[in-house]
């Protein structure tokens, strides 16, 4: 004969006792217990939750974790201003530095033809008698 079980929200057979010493069932029931994610507790009933909330220790835990987001919020903020400037000043410099390069090669470029036309007119100076 099969039964319900409303934690597990499944059928079984045989006893109702060693179906709710089955690992199955014991996660079941685990799972389905509130559970305060401030606090790290579980409670056997929604009413204890619901009084759990409402105590001051809770709402003192609650504040506390407000308090550390908030100030963690605030480094975040306060990095990454300071990365995206750094970023941008890094840019600036980078294409600096890459307006410079073109500047050395076109002069390089320039020099090295100065080089060549003096060569040519060397040469061309050593064959005229």
């Amino acid at each position: 004969m099969q039964r319900w079980c409303t934690t597990c929200q499944s059928h079984f057979s045989g006893d109702l006792i060693l179906h709710r010493r089955t690992n199955q069932h014991k996660l079941c029931k685990q799972a389905s217990r509130p559970f305060c994610s401030v606090c790290k507790r579980h409670f056997r009933t929604p009413r204890k939750f619901v009084e759990h909330m409402k105590s001051p220790g809770h709402k003192q835990q609650l504040e506390q974790l407000r308090q550390e987001e908030t100030l963690e919020e605030e480094l975040i903020t306060v990095d990454a201003v300071g990365c995206f400037e750094g970023e941008e000043d890094c840019e600036e410099e980078e294409k600096e530095e890459e307006e410079e390069d073109k500047d050395c090669e076109e002069e390089k470029e320039d020099c090295e033809e100065e080089e060549k036309e003096e060569e040519e007119d060397c040469e061309e100076e050593k064959e005229c008698p």
